[in-house]
């Protein structure tokens, strides 16, 4: 109940990374059997296309390309990720970025490929944000606070060291995760030497 409150709130309120001009597309390779590539930017709406991209296609790991996009559906798509019991991994040539980076996390084993870039900011309104249609300043700062919480109970969740919130939810800036940093707090649980290139996907 708790968990699903907090959910609510983030969703009407907060709106977390600028809207992109596409919503996910999604990539599958025969000769690569139980990849989905993930690329473009998450927004509302993506929950339901890859459910159905996952189920059809038997799917077993999830592979990223990604600058972010909006927060829920990523880390709404990270809950089905563990849900599913899915590893995500982000091979050579990919990156991912703040909402990527909470979908990646979903993942059962996770493993980055060293030198694909993976990254974090907190969540912030876009250019586009209505402060008189959303309240007053209070209102939002109560909606940071929240979304605070709500993302570090999710890390935490889907078993990651506390530290990871800290270290991007000051800056609006990306904060990027080192090969040792995420060996260290537990964003990666296993090495990427099987990654299958995306170039390989495509």
């Amino acid at each position: 109940m708790y968990k699903r409150t907090l959910t609510a709130i983030i969703f009407a309120v907060v709106m977390a990374w600028p809207w992109g001009a596409y919503a996910l597309s999604f990539y599958i390779n025969a000769d690569y059997p139980g990849v989905l590539l993930l690329m473009d930017r998450f927004e509302h709406g993506d929950q339901e296309k890859f459910k159905k991209h996952v189920t059809e296609n038997d799917i077993d790991t999830i592979a990223f390309n990604s600058s972010g996009g909006s927060l829920m559906p990523g880390v709404e798509i990270g809950r089905m990720i563990r849900d599913m019991e899915l590893n995500t991994v982000v091979p050579k040539g990919g990156y991912c970025y703040s909402a990527c980076a909470y979908t990646f996390m979903g993942g059962v084993e996770r493993s980055i490929e060293e030198g694909s870039p993976f990254a974090m900011h907190r969540p912030y309104f876009n250019d586009s944000f209505d402060s008189a249609a959303a309240g007053d300043y209070v209102d939002g700062y109560n909606s940071g606070i929240v979304a605070g919480v709500m993302i570090t109970y999710y890390l935490i969740e889907m078993g990651l060291a506390p530290e990871v919130a800290s270290l991007h939810l000051m800056s609006i800036e990306l904060s990027h995760f080192s090969t040792e940093q995420q060996e260290q707090l537990n964003i990666t649980t296993t090495t990427a030497e099987q990654v299958v290139p995306i170039v390989h996907i495509l």
